[in-house]
């Protein structure tokens, strides 16, 4: 008798069999466990292996680790076991490091059925003082020097401090033949053979944003210094150098504007006389403007202020670079905010779907006042939204008037928001009456009725801080965020010399209770503490903005 195969019947089975075989939705794989935890701020910094353990078994096939430019990785990532993943590495002390398991725009982590892994952030802290990135303390040539001859056939830069010999990065240096490789020819001088041309500028920088070559013997890249020298055209005899005389006036002219018109000088407590006596012997030795001007910022970054400033041939020279951390996405915002539009450098906008705005405002020094427009024609269209979200995150300040003219709009009545007092080594204690800051309705502008939920967190500074103490008198505005960086002074220039002319803040940031802001900042309604990795795939400081804003909304 023939066999008889009924293939329908089959086919059902084979189904039946697979859908029961076959979980009903496969979970995503969760961090269980790792090593440092998330909030860990007492990591040893000797720690070599960074461990990650999920809750099911793990494909091993790839892996995504998102964020940590600062992590060096010091071996090969390998899977310890089917669930736990492990990543060499090497930390410094002191040192803060975020990352996340997955994010995104990679989600590699995933489960043996192929599901990615839920997004993890993990940021932690070493324990120990902080090594300190190397500097360059000397150059040859150095920075604004113009006097460079052409036969000259190596670029030599000192460090402060002894450096790893596995690399460098000279970034740019367009037109400089360097067909040698450089050498170390002590732990803290690097030299690197050239050829250069006659009558020529060059620009390069010892380390840039892409390239950290140059690193401490620690491990810690070097600050990026910019060189920026001119050759010597064929024959020319080289510029006569500074006079003694000029020099002198030079440093007595600084001394006298930082005893007399530097509003915060007694809040550092720096010991003047003495720095003085260390700089002196050394601005005598330059023997020109640009010299000078780079021992004369030395000489100030003890201030730790970024309202102080030089301009050399209207050419600024920054004394103090500021170290904050950002509490935003900016390359995830796009992907947050629905009907996102980026207008131009400074202003974005867009709406969600229950009818909230978004605005984002990213300084207060636009290119022009015309690059403001659209957050005018934002605030008219969302005048009576239920709520807008006015995003100053990375706003770091600008013209306080700009500002006024866009927390006009939320106002009815002339208001008092903060007060000043300017330096006046005559009047008694040194500075003059106090007097109150107000900001006017803009009469221009669209009458905003919406609550308005203002974004903000520690690289809003100066007039941006105006702007916080401005949108804090507004009726129904919440200030949400991180405390702001607290630096402002309204800085006026006084000529040292030549062309080398010093900026220093001439007054005192005051709130309205009379409260000094420097170095305290503006306080949020409403605090959101974060860390870097929380913004791998979302943005928590928005995300209680949208939650405070509808809760209003549905009261």
């Amino acid at each position: 008798m023939r066999r008889q195969t009924h293939v329908g019947t089959l086919l059902l089975l084979l189904a039946l069999v697979c859908r029961a075989a076959a979980p009903a939705s496969a979970a995503p794989p969760k961090v269980i466990e790792a090593e440092p935890a998330n909030g860990d701020n007492n990591v040893d910094p000797e720690l070599k292996l960074i461990r990650i353990e999920f809750d099911q078994d793990m494909s091993g096939g790839g892996f995504s680790i998102c964020g940590g430019k600062n992590l060096k990785v010091a071996g090969k990532p390998r899977w310890a076991s089917k669930r736990v993943f492990e990543l060499p590495v090497e930390l410094a002390p002191g040192t803060k490091y975020s990352f996340s398991v997955n994010c995104a725009s990679a989600m590699n982590f995933k489960s043996a059925a192929g599901q990615p892994a839920t997004v993890h952030p993990i940021a932690f802290q070493t324990k120990g003082a902080p090594a300190k990135p190397p500097k360059v303390v000397k150059a040859d040539p150095d920075d604004g020097d113009e006097d460079v001859d052409a036969k000259l056939d190596r670029i030599r830069i000192e460090f402060d401090q002894n450096m790893s010999d596995s690399g460098y990065s000279i970034c740019g240096g367009q037109g400089i033949d360097f067909s040698e490789k450089g050498r170390w020819v002590s732990p803290r001088v690097f030299e690197v053979p050239v050829k250069l041309e006659a009558d020529k500028q060059y620009q390069l920088s010892v380390n840039c944003p892409s390239a950290q070559g140059f690193k401490s013997a620690a491990g810690v890249p070097a600050e990026v210094y910019p060189i920026t020298f001119k050759t010597l055209a064929a024959g020319a005899d080289p510029p006569r150098p500074l006079p003694v005389g000029l020099k002198r006036v030079a440093i007595n002219n600084l001394r006298k504007a930082i005893d007399q018109s530097y509003s915060y000088r007694d809040l550092h407590k720096i010991d003047w006389d003495a720095r003085f006596q260390e700089f002196t012997p050394r601005l005598m030795e330059a023997n020109n403007w640009a010299r000078f001007a780079r021992t004369t910022a030395e000489l100030l970054s003890v201030c730790q202020d970024p309202h102080v400033w030089l301009s050399l041939d209207d050419r600024a020279i920054g004394t103090f670079r500021r170290e904050a951390e950002s509490n935003f996405n900016a390359q995830q915002l796009p992907k947050l905010v629905p009907g996102w539009k980026l207008h131009n450098s400074t202003v974005a906008t867009g709406r969600f779907d229950d009818g909230i705005g978004y605005i984002l405002i990213a300084t207060w020094s636009p290119q022009g006042q015309a690059d403001l427009e659209p957050a005018f024609e934002a605030l008219k269209e969302f005048a009576d939204a239920p709520g807008i979200v006015l995003d100053v995150r990375a706003n770091s300040g600008g013209a306080e008037p700009l500002a006024q003219k866009i927390a006009g709009c939320f106002l009815r009545e002339k208001t008092a928001y903060a007060r000043s007092a300017y330096r006046h080594p005559s009047a008694p204690g040194g500075f003059g009456q106090q007097y109150e800051r107000t900001v006017e309705p803009n009469a221009e502008g669209p009458e905003v009725h919406a609550p308005v939920a203002v974004l903000m967190g520690n690289r809003c500074m100066s007039s941006c801080e105006s702007f916080l103490m401005m949108m804090d008198q507004v009726p129904g505005a919440t200030l949400i965020g991180e405390t702001s960086y607290g630096s402002s002074g309204n800085p006026k220039p006084h000529k040292l010399g030549g062309p080398l002319v010093v900026y220093l803040p001439s007054w005192q940031d005051l709130a309205l209770d009379g409260t000094l802001l420097e170095g305290k900042g503006v306080e949020p309604d409403v605090v959101v503490d974060t860390q870097p990795s929380d913004f791998a795939a979302t943005d928590p400081v928005l995300e209680q903005a949208l939650k405070h804003l509808r809760s209003q909304a549905g009261e």
